[in-house]
């Protein structure tokens, strides 16, 4: 943060360019070798006003609006990925610890029942991983279309119920807790942000 109050959130490769000292730990060899995107900054994405309470990245937790920085030449140039491009196709991934798979099906079944979330666990995201990522210009139509996935998709066996449970979503707060547990966003901004439109929880 600067004297003016802006904060800046930087890339691991431009944080090493500039010599900061960070917590490299967070960073993947997958990140670096594979998917290559030690050049972006990342954040995730939360609805509403509730969010995440905490951040496994670190003790503090930073909230940015984006109606406030709609505008921001890096975040133009973004893009949303649905879940983690490795594992794109997949609402829990199999190679997830059991631990974060028995989490992510128990806050699964505070939504739906059992037969929808055992459907969920089986089924196909898309049929691409282009199908799961788009530009910051496409993100809302993208994520509206993505949120009916589990509805359309080929392999979808969704009950009346769970229909109903989705398309009677209306609230922030709600459209969160959906999200929540079919995706794992993530917003890539290349090499920087800069905003003073932020709080630190």
């Amino acid at each position: 943060m600067d004297s003016n109050g802006k904060a800046t959130f930087f890339s691991r490769d431009e944080l090493l360019s500039r010599r900061i000292v960070f917590d490299q730990s967070h960073t993947t060899k997958s990140d670096i070798k594979d998917l290559q995107t030690t050049d972006f900054a990342f954040f995730s994405l939360d609805i509403g006003e509730n969010g995440k309470s905490n951040s496994r990245f670190g003790k503090n937790k930073y909230e940015i609006p984006l109606k406030e920085i709609a505008d921001n030449g890096y975040l133009r140039e973004s893009f949303f990925a649905m879940n983690d491009t490795l594992y794109w196709n997949k609402i829990i991934p199999p190679q997830w610890p059991l631990a974060a798979q028995e989490s992510l099906m128990r806050r699964m079944g505070t939504i739906l029942d059992t037969h929808d979330v055992d459907n969920l666990t089986q089924l196909e995201l898309g049929n691409y991983p282009e199908e799961t990522v788009f530009s910051y210009g496409e993100h809302l139509n993208q994520l509206a279309i993505r949120m009916l996935w589990p509805l359309v998709a080929d392999n979808s066996n969704m009950s009346t119920k769970g229909r109903n449970t989705i398309l009677s979503t209306t609230t922030p707060d709600e459209y969160d807790s959906l999200l929540s547990i079919l995706y794992r966003v993530q917003v890539l901004v290349p090499v920087k942000l800069e905003t003073e439109y932020f709080s630190r929880k």
